[in-house]
């Protein structure tokens, strides 16, 4: 691949939310992997890791993510009634939560 460096800025990792449940390693590792895709997609490098990188990279946790950390859990809930045989909707309401709309 061809380097064009006025399109790769290095970058590194900020602030990493401890809610995410993950490690700085695993965030550096997913943050790799989702680079290649994009090279590979763009034909040259655009990601270039680096301790000093001027591109950082936070992962903030907010009522977003907190939205679709819910959104996800009730779909996983909804999937293991049915495939357990179980009701999904009625016990969904029996035990759910009006989750608002942010």
């Amino acid at each position: 691949m061809a380097r064009w460096p006025c399109l790769s800025p290095s970058n590194r990792i900020g602030t990493l939310d401890s809610r995410f449940g993950i490690t700085r390693a695993e965030f550096a590792r997913a943050m790799q992997e989702a680079g290649r895709t994009w090279e590979t997609a763009a034909g040259h490098k655009l990601f270039e890791p680096d301790s000093r990188g001027s591109l950082v990279i936070n992962l903030a946790y907010d009522r977003r993510q907190e939205m679709t950390q819910r959104v996800i859990a009730g779909a996983q809930f909804h999937r293991r009634k049915i495939e357990s045989g179980g009701c999904a909707e009625s016990q969904a309401a029996a035990t759910s939560r009006p989750v608002p709309y942010a």
